[in-house]
């Protein structure tokens, strides 16, 4: 399996047609580097299986931020959703690292636009909307 048949079939599993959406735009948009990565699809997946075994320390935490923000933004997403299954220790430090860098993280920032993204498709769907409805009208 490729690496963009894994992302596809893990996003899947959220159930959320903003999401699929939202990446299968990114997937046009960063096209170039998405093929690459497909190119290097095992070295990926290997990265990420090694990752399930790491603690975080601030030399992994830099050196796991510069492969990410050479990567498209699917991956990078796919890489912290999958990871956080596996080794959430890991990732809420590699994110709270990130929150508290001195420079503005090219991989936070477009990995909470994602994120706000999924909430606010969430906040906006009809379940919700009508559970808001029924507050009001109680």
């Amino acid at each position: 399996m490729n690496i963009l048949d894994e992302i596809a079939e893990f996003i899947g599993e959220y159930n959320n047609p903003v999401l699929n959406l939202l990446m299968m735009n990114l997937v046009e948009l960063e096209k170039n580097n998405v093929n690459q990565l497909v190119e290097l699809s095992s070295e990926v997946l290997d990265f990420i299986e090694k990752c399930k075994l790491l603690q975080f320390s601030e030399d992994l935490a830099e050196e796991i931020i510069k492969i990410l923000e050479c990567l498209p933004t699917i991956f990078m997403y796919y890489f912290f959703q999958h990871l956080n299954v596996h080794n959430s220790r890991l990732v809420s430090d590699l994110l709270g690292y990130l929150l508290n860098m001195q420079q503005a993280s090219v991989v936070l920032s477009r990995y909470s636009a994602i994120e706000k993204a999924v909430m606010l498709s969430s906040l906006l769907s009809t379940e919700m909307l009508m559970q808001v409805e029924t507050v009001f009208e109680g």
